[in-house]
């Protein structure tokens, strides 16, 4: 009887772990117009906000943001947006400027199942570090990426 349960309840946890595995990590697509004048200032605090806290022994990810490993890729329009997705899923993309940029991001990020977010242009300077924390607080509030609905929610602005 020992043997029974004991292969049930493996092959339950069997059945459970790859959900729970997935959680721990995302990536995310920060898109910024090379001409932008403030784009190394926005990567730099994009990153610099995510390795705040929740970092650990041998740290393989870019950063942490909402407690789970944060992998960061860099795009300068939505033709090399196309060429990330094409070879990664990616969970969140970030464009960092005007809307004449966001022909075909929005579009492409939406059709690849990933949430999009138009980051304010009101403070150029600190805008990678306040679009970092944003994206940390949504997810510490879910504890998770793969609910995108509930995920683009969270991540709305709020009047």
């Amino acid at each position: 009887m020992k043997n029974i349960i004991g292969a049930a309840t493996l092959a339950f946890l069997t059945l459970i772990a790859p959900a729970n595995a997935m959680a721990h990590s995302f990536t995310v697509a920060l898109v910024i117009d090379g001409a932008n004048p403030y784009s190394a200032q926005i990567k730099a605090d994009f990153v610099r906000a995510a390795q705040e806290r929740d970092g650990h022994a041998d740290e393989t990810a870019d950063g942490h943001l909402g407690g789970l490993d944060v992998y960061i890729l860099y795009a300068t329009n939505a033709g090399e947006l196309a060429a990330l997705l094409s070879q990664q899923a990616i969970d969140i993309s970030v464009l960092f400027d005007t809307a004449e940029l966001n022909n075909g991001v929005q579009k492409l990020t939406v059709e690849n199942n990933a949430v999009f977010i138009h980051a304010e242009a009101k403070d150029q300077e600190n805008q990678g570090y306040i679009t970092a924390q944003r994206i940390d607080m949504a997810i510490r509030s879910l504890g998770e990426v793969n609910d995108k609905v509930a995920l683009a929610n969270a991540l709305t602005p709020r009047n």
